[in-house]
């Protein structure tokens, strides 16, 4: 907002840039809602300050503190609209995934993304970019393993849904032969292998409500509205 404009309801506006559980499709949407370029100059377009720029912003057009969470979805979720990271390359991948779930990426260890921060980062990754059918948008080999690997590791044996359009043949068959003595251990393994992929489909679904609903609280004006059709038309 560049400092000039007046914010109906600041008090929940204060509290989106505060709560921690905010998702970053909400916080970026709320961003560009109240962030319209006011002129032609590139140097006036928020997409293309620096990451402290946009912080320092959000304090004084709002007199809050943004929380770290907050902080690092809204620049995560933003990188995704000023390049192709999130699907070229692993370390990106990794760290925007850890991002957009938990809000915070370790840089002073390893820090790998598990099937939940996968399945999540994917989801929202998609809404935000929200690409075309005819974009053909395609990850990068290195992450389209990375992703089988971990999905292995953990247990799973069947693809969970939102991963099938990347992984293709899906994962390899796992047999419970050797415990054939033991059917009673066998039926066992097998169910929680598919117990799995019920668990993480039904977190991801409540997850993506949750995004859903803030969505819909947010705090915008007519006026924020409108700001928001013309980014769209502008990103068209």
């Amino acid at each position: 907002m560049n400092g000039t404009t007046v914010v109906p309801n600041r008090k929940a506006w204060q509290q989106l840039w505060t709560d921690p559980e905010m998702l970053a499709l909400p916080l970026l949407t709320a961003w560009l809602a109240v962030n319209e370029p006011q002129s032609e100059d590139e140097d006036d377009n928020p997409m293309n300050w620096s990451p402290l720029a946009c912080l320092l912003d959000l304090q004084d057009d709002f007199d809050v503190t943004v929380h770290p969470a907050v902080f690092n979805r809204l620049m995560a979720a933003r990188s995704l609209l000023l390049g192709n990271q999130f699907f070229a390359s692993l370390p990106d991948f990794i760290r925007i995934c850890n991002i957009l779930t938990s809000g915070v990426h370790s840089t002073k260890s390893l820090d790998l993304a598990d099937s939940h921060e996968i399945v999540w980062g994917i989801t929202e990754a998609m809404l935000i970019v929200a690409p075309d059918e005819e974009d053909n948008i395609e990850f990068d080999a290195e992450i389209v393993e990375y992703i089988r690997e971990m999905l292995i590791s953990e247990g799973f044996t069947n693809t969970p849904g939102v991963l099938l359009p990347i992984l293709g043949e899906g994962l390899p068959a796992v047999s419970f032969d050797e415990y054939s003595d033991d059917i009673a251990m066998s039926q066992g393994l097998a169910q929680n292998a598919a117990g799995r992929t019920n668990d993480l489909t039904e977190w991801l679904t409540e997850r993506y409500f949750l995004c859903q609903q803030q969505l819909l609280q947010l705090p915008l004006t007519k006026s924020h509205r409108g700001g928001l059709e013309k980014w769209l038309a502008k990103s068209r």
